[in-house]
Parts: structure tokens; C-alpha cells; sequence
């Protein structure tokens, strides 16, 4: 058997979350090789941050120094087991101090940056930008493609923010941006008499979703129990699916009248 060359053995790695949070967290907090020929009373980025940029980051709140404010957002520089939430909790710090430093100084934090890239890229994540900052999310085609298709910006945010890991087991958020999104496809919901568009105004009605229809259906809702979550992403599925399959029946109108233009 043929050895397996040294890019090989890197790409079959398996992804150890408590790896890559440790060589993130050494580049943040004990890297020093960022500010080489740089004139800096610094030597680290955690430094830096620390010194130069606290008082301009956006989520400082009350908290006094950076120990305190990492404290808040329970990120643990010395977390032995970390998990891949512990990595874009840190990432999404970095990317938000990065952002707060205006001194013409983001090159400081490529290495960071590039780090962080590259995780995305082996967890299959990516960074959007929310208008408070920058977040971290999965990648999924379907999403992205529904997401793209939305006339409102702010409603394509809402469709990729929906899967961000803080709302995992966040019921409220999940509805909000559900009510959000029956709202903005209600006229067309209506409109529309396939089992798919049925489907969905079932459940939004019956759900507890809709603002004007809280109480939803209560038989329903008790059946449900435990597994609301369950269907409100079963539901969030159905939409991604719905805003897909409008694009497409338009587009397939388009071509039955370019056909019947050669009639």
C-alpha cells in the first residue's frame, strides 16, 4: 500500500472541535507574530483588543475590560473539551472586534481570519452580515437559494438567521421570524390552492404563530407538546421549499408564453 501524501493525511483529518478551538484561541491570546514590524504597545491581539479597541466594540455593554465582557458572552479561553459552538462564539467575538478597529488595522487579524475561514469551510458555515454584525451559520443550498430569491433584504436575513445556533431551543424566535415570513408570503399563501401553500397556512394558523392568532389551535398544540420546536423547523422547511417552487412556476410561465409567442 502506497503512503498517503502529507496534503492527504490533512484532508482526512477528522474535525476535533476541541483542536481547533485551542490553535484559535493561541493565534487570539498568545500569537505575537501578527504585530512584527508594527508599532504597537501590544504584543497579542487579545491585547489589543484590550487596550486599543474595547471601548469601541458595539457589545462592551457595561461590562469594564475584556475579561469581563468574555466572561458575559461565556467565552473560555482555557476550555479544555470546547465544542463547535464554543469555536463561533470565539470566531464571532473576532470577527466583531475586527470590525471595531478602525485604525486601519485589520491586517493584524488575518491570521485569525484566515483560521476562521478555513473552519467554515470544514464545518460547511458561513458569515453573514445582520446589520448589528457579523454571525456565523450553516451552509444549506435550499436556504441560500430561498434566501436569494426574497424581494426584502431584510427578510433574506431572517431566513438565514433562523438557523443560527442561538435560536436552537429559542421557541419565541423561532415564531417571530416564522410570523415574519407568513406575513410577507400571505397574500400569495392565499392565492395559491396547492397542498404545499395548504400545508403551510395550516400551520401557521394552528401553531400559536400568528400575532392576531396566539392561542392557535389548542387540540393541536396538545398533540404537539414537547415537539413544537420540531414543527415550527418542519414548518420553516415548507417555506424554504414554498419560495423555491414559486420561483420556479414563474419562471415556468415565462417560457409557456415565450412558446406561445411562436405559435
Amino acid at each position: 500500500m502506497s503512503r498517503k501524501s502529507i496534503y492527504d493525511l490533512l484532508e482526512e483529518k477528522e474535525f476535533n472541535p476541541s483542536y481547533e478551538f485551542a490553535r484559535l484561541r493561541y493565534r487570539f491570546d498568545h500569537d505575537g507574530s501578527s504585530f512584527h514590524g508594527v508599532l504597537l504597545d501590544a504584543s497579542t491581539i487579545y491585547h489589543h483588543i484590550g487596550t486599543r479597541v474595547f471601548d469601541r466594540l458595539p457589545i462592551k455593554g457595561t461590562c469594564i475590560n475584556l475579561d469581563d465582557l468574555l466572561h458575559e458572552l461565556g467565552i473560555n479561553l482555557n476550555k479544555k473539551n470546547a465544542t463547535l459552538d464554543d469555536i463561533f462564539n470565539l470566531a464571532e467575538f473576532i470577527l466583531c472586534a475586527a470590525d471595531a478597529d478602525y485604525d486601519g488595522l485589520q491586517s493584524l487579524y488575518k491570521p485569525l481570519l484566515d483560521n476562521i475561514d478555513l473552519i467554515l469551510e470544514k464545518t460547511s458555515h458561513k458569515i453573514i452580515n445582520v446589520g448589528k454584525g457579523k454571525i456565523i451559520v450553516p451552509k444549506d443550498a435550499k436556504v441560500e437559494q430561498a434566501a436569494s430569491l426574497v424581494k426584502s433584504s431584510s427578510l433574506s436575513l431572517e431566513i438565514l438567521k433562523y438557523n443560527h445556533r442561538s435560536n436552537i431551543g429559542n421557541i419565541e424566535n423561532k415564531r417571530v421570524i416564522l410570523a415574519s415570513i407568513g406575513k410577507n408570503y400571505e397574500v400569495a399563501l392565499k392565492k395559491d390552492k396547492s397542498q404545499l401553500s395548504s400545508d403551510i397556512r395550516f400551520l401557521l394558523n394552528s401553531l400559536d404563530i400568528r400575532h392576531d392568532n396566539r392561542e392557535g389551535d389548542d387540540r393541536l398544540i396538545k398533540i404537539v407538546g414537547d415537539n413544537l420546536e420540531q414543527w415550527y423547523d418542519n414548518l420553516y422547511s415548507l417555506f424554504v421549499a414554498y419560495i423555491i417552487e414559486d420561483e420556479k412556476n414563474g419562471v415556468l410561465e415565462q417560457v409557456k408564453r415565450l412558446k406561445e409567442q411562436l405559435k
